[in-house]
């Protein structure tokens, strides 16, 4: 999950204007959002772990 997230926002740093001009940014925001926070769900800050 890590790797295709990455490889998602690599594309839309990458490309940004054409997501743009084809309307699209809602939608890569969207398809990112939720694996990001699945992994900040998985952070424990007080213990410093990260539990996968």
């Amino acid at each position: 999950m890590a790797s295709s997230t990455t490889v998602l926002l690599r594309g839309f740093l990458q490309y940004r204007g054409a997501y743009d001009m084809a309307g699209q940014t809602e939608y890569i925001y969207d398809s990112v959002c939720w694996p990001l926070n699945y992994f900040l769900k998985l952070w424990d800050g007080q213990n410093n772990r990260f539990y996968a």
